[in-house]
């Protein structure tokens, strides 16, 4: 070939983003069900690839809610939940955002972009509701991350009149659910405004799908909306099917038997755990080497696991057998 050296042609392996050393990003262990992914790709070879595409709202309904929308509420998507949080953000202009310490580094990016100042707060220093004289927000992450949420839902409603605004990080949260649909419902019962995302509860990262849902009077971020893709559509037409949903809840529930399996280990050595809702991950406030497991290390000396079978079977491996 005079000399050429072949080249192999690239994959999508090729392209696969890596966590920054000494984290992960606390993704579901397994990939989507081998069913879901072929009705989505026969979705996909079957549809005309030059037209556009745009989904009706009765089928988005019954993929994120299951069919039973909340009643005056809107919904708009976005790339990711971070996107539907920057999009809110510069809709509100909020001066201040409060956030429980050590959460998702996105709170920053999404204060810096609007010269708002990032505040961590503790089960101890959570803001007080006040009256609306200023333009300020109060994450509560449900499920909680890297710490299980200690702003319960049936609080919420003390900040409907007042400030700082309640915004609902439900990334961990599966959409499509009855629990689900009952978290958003009484957020928006109190005025709060909720994000998701396809990323976490359902293995779908790759898709950077997200949104966010908004009870009434509050208008929904300008723009830029989500422009839909030929996969976004193949996934969401997918959802909607009964069948799919069910694939997707067996694939939820053998993660959450992993992820309760680690618990139980965890438990079964002493250690005190600090988060578990997630179904993903198990934060515990203990000292724990992470060795050849997988997990993140914050400054606060707190260390989330990821919920998988590997990192069950180093731990058994490195400390032996649980006494529980």
């Amino acid at each position: 070939m005079n000399g050429v050296v072949p080249v192999a042609p690239l994959t999508l392996s090729d392209f696969v983003v890596e966590p920054p050393d000494g984290a992960t990003f606390a993704l579901p262990h397994s990939d989507i069900p081998d069913r879901f992914r072929e009705h989505v790709l026969a979705s996909l070879y079957a549809a005309k690839w030059n037209r556009y595409y745009q989904i009706p709202a009765a089928v988005v309904e019954t993929a994120i809610f299951g069919g039973g929308a909340p009643k005056l509420c809107s919904t708009s998507f976005f790339r990711g939940a971070e996107g539907a949080l920057l999009a809110l953000a510069l809709q509100m202009r909020p001066d201040r955002i409060w956030a429980p310490f050590d959460s998702y580094p996105g709170y920053q990016r999404v204060a810096d972009a609007v010269d708002a100042k990032l505040c961590g707060y503790s089960v101890d220093t959570i803001p007080k509701p006040h009256p609306a004289d200023e333009r300020s927000w109060l994450i509560v992450t449900v499920p909680g991350n890297p710490r299980d949420n200690f702003v319960m839902p049936e609080e919420w409603a003390r900040w409907r009149n007042g400030s700082p605004r309640i915004i609902v990080d439900a990334t961990y949260e599966m959409p499509g659910t009855r629990r689900f649909t009952e978290l958003v419902t009484v957020a928006l019962d109190a005025g709060a405004c909720v994000v998701f995302s396809f990323s976490k509860a359902l293995p779908l990262a790759g898709l950077r799908l997200g949104g966010c849902i908004l009870p009434q009077g509050i208008q929904q971020p300008p723009g830029p909306h989500h422009q839909w893709s030929i996969l976004d559509v193949a996934v969401i037409a997918a959802m909607s099917d009964v069948d799919v949903a069910g694939w997707m809840s067996s694939h939820r529930e053998a993660q959450l038997k992993v992820h309760r399996r680690l618990i139980e280990e965890l438990s079964g050595r002493g250690h005190q755990i600090s988060g578990q809702e997630s179904g993903v991950f198990v934060t515990t406030q203990d000292k724990i080497e992470l060795g050849v497991m997988t997990g993140k290390r914050y400054a606060s000396g707190i260390v989330r696991l990821d919920s998988s079978p590997e990192n069950i079977s180093s731990l058994i491996d490195i400390h032996g057998q649980g006494r529980g």
